[in-house]
């Protein structure tokens, strides 16, 4: 584990604290939820993240840089970090959600923030709107059909090539 559990948790109540930000408020408090909700099912995620996996090592490694720089989040800094975490923490939970299902309140309030603020459209051409919109969910239709197809193939029986029941 590159970070510790509290490390995490110290940048979701930074920006917790800064929700209340006149203009980025709803940005930082869709991050914190983020943050507290991968938190809490880290291990899920991990077995779970397909399609959507290079997100969690882009914002693992954004939490790494964080921390290895100078004086952490600075009010320079936050917004931008906080920006690139939701695009992180929404892909993940996107796939998440569609696999089994957004469990939680702060997961859906990001799924929710990134959907409705008008940041983030299918067709804008940002990479996180490319896999948020339209690759996760293909690619959730597409393994989901393929265990479905696996499980629902009928049997040839050699002898008279009829389908078995």
């Amino acid at each position: 584990m590159p970070f510790a559990k509290e490390q995490l948790l110290e940048i979701a109540r930074h920006y917790e604290a800064e929700a209340k930000h006149p203009h980025f408020g709803l940005l930082y408090a869709a991050c914190a939820a983020g943050l507290r909700a991968w938190e809490a099912r880290r291990g899920f995620y991990r077995k779970t993240l397909d399609a959507a996996r290079p997100f969690l090592a882009e914002l693992e490694n954004h939490i790494i840089r964080i921390f290895a720089g100078s004086g952490g989040l600075t009010p320079e800094n936050e917004q931008e970090a906080a920006f690139v975490m939701v695009e992180c923490l929404a892909c993940m939970i996107r796939e998440v959600a569609l696999t089994s299902g957004a469990e939680t309140p702060d997961e859906e309030a990001v799924l929710s923030y990134f959907e409705t603020c008008g940041e983030w459209r299918s067709n804008d051409g940002h990479l996180a709107s490319e896999y948020f919109f339209k690759r996760i969910p293909a690619a959730v239709l597409c393994r989901t059909a393929t265990v479905l197809d696996a499980g629902l193939r009928p049997v040839v029986r050699p002898e008279d090539g009829l389908p078995s029941q």
